[in-house]
């Protein structure tokens, strides 16, 4: 997924301005990542986004989605290994529920409930497997080191979207040398990825924001480390209620610590790849 995700990256930024907007006509006929990626161009080049022909503007086609909600509990600890056995059986699957209905202004009923949406037609797969999971009572520990990390990039997101640094001290191990690097720059040491990042950029910064994975998350174990990579969409609101969009890609470290278990130790996040002449190495 994120090669396909690479090749039409890479496609997009070789067309000319003119095919760029004639493909904004016809985004229906794309993907939900198709989309994302052609939306990202045209933002990248400073392109203005009309709308459809005799039609109303209507808004951003990136919040267009075909999801279906398989289960719904009471919180998203009791969602995370079930989140797990839907991803490590290849159905994309991403939790909905109480921070998701206050950064997009939904209802949400049921304080604190927390659902699983899943593509459309994956539905019936992903009712199925929960279905298999509820019959043999799953538990955190069932889903093994695959499971573990996408449960803790699960609540690396929820860290993110809600600048929660009290979540994302349960995420990175933060008695360890942790960095995180991005194009604004590199923080070494927990004290300055809470300080600079979540407290600097994401709660000061901005004043929503919500993370969300595009395509499937790739992992690689190899006995006491991890490698997670993915791409994500980000989008958000300044401090000012002006919109901030940007799409990248991510590449996470974990390191099992005796005493917490899996912990995040490294993050690398940058932008689309540069495949024009005069760009990258």
């Amino acid at each position: 997924m994120n090669t396909d995700i690479d090749r039409m990256v890479r496609h997009w930024r070789d067309v000319n301005d003119e095919a760029l907007v004639e493909a904004v006509e016809r985004l229906d006929e794309f993907t939900e990542q198709g989309r994302g990626v052609v939306l990202d161009e045209l933002r990248r080049r400073g392109l203005a986004v009309p709308p459809p022909a005799g039609e109303a503007p209507r808004g951003d086609p990136l919040l267009v989605t075909d999801e279906v909600e398989v289960w719904r509990g009471s919180g998203i600890t009791e969602a995370e290994p079930l989140l797990a056995v839907l991803r490590a059986n290849g159905v994309p699957a991403r939790p909905g529920g109480e921070v998701a209905g206050r950064i997009l202004g939904l209802t949400v009923d049921g304080l604190g409930e927390v659902g699983i949406l899943v593509p459309a037609e994956r539905a019936d797969e992903a009712r199925a497997l929960l279905a298999a999971s509820d019959d043999a009572a799953v538990t955190p520990e069932d889903v093994g080191v695959d499971g573990a990390i996408r449960g803790l990039i699960a609540d690396y997101i929820r860290s993110i979207d809600e600048a929660d640094t009290a979540l994302a001290a349960e995420v990175w191990a933060t008695d360890l040398d942790v960095m995180r690097v991005d194009p604004r720059g590199t923080e070494r040491g927990w004290q300055e990825v809470r300080e600079n990042f979540y407290q600097k950029r994401m709660k000061e910064m901005f004043s929503s924001r919500a993370l969300t994975i595009v395509g499937d998350v790739a992992v690689q174990v190899y006995a006491d480390a991890a490698i997670a990579y993915f791409w994500w969409d980000f989008k958000a609101a300044f401090a000012n209620g002006r919109p901030f969009h940007e799409m990248g890609r991510e590449t996470q470290v974990y390191a099992y610590v005796d005493a917490t278990g899996w912990r995040l130790v490294h993050v690398h996040a940058s932008g689309p790849p540069e495949v024009g002449e005069r760009e990258g190495v």
